[in-house]
């Protein structure tokens, strides 16, 4: 169990033959220490597997996310 984390849960990244599951990530808090320009949102997340940098240069080969329960999370709660 992942609880009360802030900004994100669980964050994979650049990784080979990794397996999530069986996981409950909740309560993920919105960053309060950061002047951010509200066009540009903080990327809060439960679960970011191989998605954060959003530019395709994350690598994940055999990748596997099942039976996980994300809830709270402010922004998105999974992304694969």
């Amino acid at each position: 169990m992942i609880y009360n984390f802030r900004p994100i849960g669980l964050m994979i990244s650049n990784v080979k033959n990794v397996t999530v599951d069986r996981n409950v990530i909740a309560h993920i808090n919105i960053r309060t220490t950061m002047d951010k320009d509200k066009a540009d949102p903080d990327e809060e997340c439960g679960i970011c597997t191989c998605t954060y940098k959003n530019d395709n240069s994350e690598s994940c080969v055999d990748t596997m996310v099942t039976n996980n329960i994300v809830a709270g999370a402010h922004w998105v709660g999974m992304t694969l």
